[in-house]
């Protein structure tokens, strides 16, 4: 559960984020390693004894072979267990100002969200990515990089099994 978006999601949330990541967290019947860029892999079925909800909070990093349904089921999971989603918004994005931006989101850079969009949560927006006025994106979806989604379109999510890849941060 170390995969190759929960080190992409780790480099950003380290080196451009106010972000502390401290850990990862992988269901237990896909952990493959204990430790990933020197920091602890437990299972996910443990977490809450390993991270403290009340200080800690989570980004489920999963995208690939479509695991969108995997991502939405482990986000709500770890919101029952009550941590606070965090998000990334690259400085290198231009999301205009009166853009409805849902939590747990992870906007890459070159990104452009125009005037009026709106983005819901535990949604990831590859770099390069172009999101037009009035623009709808619903909750859970992955938008590829540089995807263009024309004024007035809604994008809804395909669901499909998965498994977690989470890093766990401090703020």
């Amino acid at each position: 559960g170390t995969g190759a978006f929960a080190q992409v999601a780790y480099e950003y949330f380290t080196h451009d984020s106010p972000y502390e990541v401290v850990g990862f967290a992988v269901e237990k019947d896909f952990i493959g390693e204990r430790e990933i860029f020197g920091l602890p892999v437990v299972p996910f079925e443990e977490v809450t004894e390993h991270f403290s909800p009340s200080e800690h909070h989570f980004f489920v990093a999963i995208t690939y072979s479509g695991l969108t349904r995997a991502r939405a089921r482990l986000y709500e999971l770890a919101r029952g267990h009550g941590y606070k989603a965090a998000s990334y918004v690259s400085p290198e994005a231009f999301v205009w100002k009166n853009v409805d931006l849902g939590e747990h989101c992870f906007i890459f850079e070159k990104t452009v969200i125009q005037p009026f969009a709106r983005v819901g949560d535990n949604v990831i927006i590859w770099s390069g990515a172009f999101i037009a006025h009035h623009a709808s994106i619903a909750s859970h979806c992955f938008v590829a990089a540089h995807s263009a989604v024309n004024g007035t379109t809604t994008v809804s999510r395909q669901l499909r099994a998965g498994s977690l890849q989470t890093p766990f941060l401090q703020r």
